[in-house]
């Protein structure tokens, strides 16, 4: 007699599967709305604004200049990072709708749809703000984990680009931070350290001032200054480890905090700071390695809704978007896709599955669009048969879908085609440790249904040691019969 079995559909299902809200608005400005911007790229960074690209090509210019230099004199080594986008307005009005804060005219975000430097204008007395942000971009993928006072510290620095032939030159005093120091009370710097993202010192400009011209001049001194230099790569390697900003200054400059902080005073006085310049070996670089075009509308809005959606600060018009979405977006794959993303925040799960479907339609190759759509026909009650090749598709898109595999294997058992569960289900590479017993009694499932039954008992080992109650326990019970049954 066959043993009851409970199905990896079941077991999957309430295995804590967690899908990655898609954070997007649906609409943009009104004052963006009416422009035309212009779209500027290399291959790897692609460029949106309503400016003269010639001041976008200087923008890009001056990343490009600071790419190399950071990765022969940097104190980071960071991987080849992906696409980015930048966005570039040319006003503060526009730009208020998306700052992250009151005293900030550029910012880095990172959403769940990528990664952007958002700009207030490409004027060339910004462009050490931007330069700021782009080697956050570049920190990011630096596997580095570091402090605020730090992280902002780094940017400051090596944002002072000049360039002169194939020398460039960083670590140029700032004027503005030097005299923000001589004129305003000092943050002690245990209280430095601990400023986080909350703190009024990040948030309020007034007390932003000094939260930022001393973070600037610490790391100056410890990265450029010939008594603390030759350390500084030991000392973000420490407190990236998660040790205490004073524990790292004394392990490797064998420095108390007062000491370090009496250093810093008489660094300020100096009549001149240190840099540091390199001659790059690299081509030439110059203007002609970037392609201008006009931007598709809806390749703006869908930026531009990403930012809205990723920053808390405006949700709040969201509704409002909402309700208007549907006249302002073109009738295209990804305008279809942001506004299912939309709905889908908003817990219209209906209309979501409805504009993906759409998507779909409009032949989007959005790996997240296909998931959308299979997961939602599949609450819907759609026979899993006609979901599976939606999440193939999503596969063939974007392989390293987590969730598409596991929702694969999830329509595949319910349809009977076992085979293609495990297919799914090997392909998922490390389980989450929430869903670990889950795939690994599914998987032994699945081997036991294809009468794979020496794989079935390695696998059912496996699952009986993440077992973690009594009905788990049972389930390998039950299924060990039933191979031992099959046998």
């Amino acid at each position: 007699m066959k043993p009851n079995l409970r199905s990896p559909i079941l077991l999957l299902a309430s295995g804590a599967l967690l899908l990655p809200l898609a954070l997007w608005a649906n609409e943009r400005d009104n004052s963006a709305g009416t422009q035309a911007w212009n779209k500027i790229t290399d291959g790897k960074i692609e460029l949106y604004t309503p400016d003269d690209p010639q001041a976008a090509t200087g923008f890009l210019l001056t990343v490009k200049y600071l790419t190399a230099f950071l990765k022969q004199a940097g104190p980071f080594t960071f991987s080849d990072p992906p696409q980015l986008v930048v966005v570039a307005f040319h006003s503060e009005t526009e730009f208020s709708k998306y700052r992250l804060n009151a005293g900030s005219c550029a910012f880095y975000q990172q959403t769940e749809k990528g990664e952007y430097v958002v700009l207030q204008d490409l004027l060339p007395e910004h462009r050490s703000v931007s330069a700021h942000e782009f080697t956050h971009f570049l920190a990011a993928h630096s596997g580095l984990k570091l402090p605020l006072w730090l992280h902002e510290g780094i940017a400051d620095v090596y944002s002072t680009l000049s360039v002169s032939g194939d020398q460039v030159t960083a670590g140029e005093a700032v004027p503005g931070r030097m005299k923000i120091l001589h004129h305003q009370s000092w943050l002690p710097l245990p209280n430095l350290f601990s400023v986080g993202t909350g703190s009024d010192y990040y948030s309020q400009p007034v007390k932003m001032e000094i939260f930022y011209s001393e973070s600037w001049l610490l790391t100056h001194m410890l990265a450029l200054s010939p008594a603390y230099a030759p350390n500084f790569r030991a000392f973000l390697r420490s407190i990236s480890e998660g040790r205490p900003a004073a524990e790292s200054l004394q392990l490797n400059f064998h420095k108390s905090v007062g000491d370090v902080e009496a250093d810093l005073r008489a660094y300020s006085a100096q009549s001149h700071l240190p840099e540091v310049s390199v001659a790059l070996r690299v081509p030439p670089l110059t203007a002609e390695r970037f392609e201008v075009s006009t931007a598709r509308s809806s390749d703006v809005d869908v930026a531009l809704s990403d930012l809205v959606l990723a920053n808390p600060n405006s949700k709040a018009e969201i509704q409002t978007r909402l309700a208007t979405a549907a006249s302002r977006f073109p009738e295209d794959a990804k305008a279809e896709g942001a506004l299912g993303y939309m709905a889908m925040h908003q817990g219209r799960l209906a209309e979501a599955r409805e504009h993906f479907h759409k998507a779909i339609d409009r032949h989007s190759t959005d790996a997240t669009v296909y998931f959308y759509a299979a997961h939602y026909d599949r609450e819907a009650g759609i026979p899993d048969e006609q979901v599976v090749p939606l999440l193939q598709q999503a596969l063939e898109y974007n392989p390293a879908n987590y969730e598409a595999h596991l929702e694969l294997a999830m329509a595949a058992t319910g349809s009977h085609n076992y085979a293609l569960a495990l297919e799914a289900l090997s392909q998922l590479g490390t389980p989450r440790p929430e869903h670990a017993y889950a795939i690994a009694y599914s998987l032994a499932y699945c081997y036991a249904q294809t009468d794979k039954l020496d794989d079935a008992r390695a696998t059912i080992a496996k699952a009986k040691l993440l077992a973690s109650n009594d009905q788990e326990r049972a389930e390998i019970r039950s299924l060990l019969a039933f191979v031992e049954q099959q046998q």
